[in-house]
């Protein structure tokens, strides 16, 4: 399973270095967020060569460009830093992200002052 993230850079952003972290919090730190993680493994994050769209579905994903970093094992209460560099400025990025190995991450976003969480990986 797959999910794919849509980054809106502003043009303000312009020379200002940009970093793409995974937050997995403990659960017990969620207000109004959720999520499971069973199975071992890690998380491949792939930049796109487009945003994904409404119409985007696994049969039509953009092609993958650039970032290609995969974080061998993850686990509740850590930080991942996925990549770091110059924001593209005005510009819609997006990133793939995929489960590795046996690793099952169901998760529901909500506002929670730090912390996003998305459908499922």
């Amino acid at each position: 399973m797959s999910s794919i993230f849509n980054f809106d850079i502003p043009a303000s952003d312009a020379g200002k270095t940009c970093t793409v972290v995974f937050l997995l919090p403990e659960q017990k730190d969620l207000v109004t967020s959720s999520y499971t993680i069973s199975g071992a493994g890690g998380l491949h994050f792939q930049e796109l060569s487009s945003p994904a769209t409404e119409d985007t579905t696994y049969a039509n994903t953009p092609a993958p460009a650039g970032v290609d970093v995969t974080i061998p094992s993850v686990t509740s209460g850590n930080d991942y830093t996925v990549v770091s560099h110059a924001c593209g400025a005005g510009e819609r990025i997006s990133f793939k992200v995929s489960a590795t190995g046996s690793l099952d991450l169901s998760y529901f976003q909500d506002f929670n002052a730090r912390y996003f969480l998305h459908t499922a990986i």
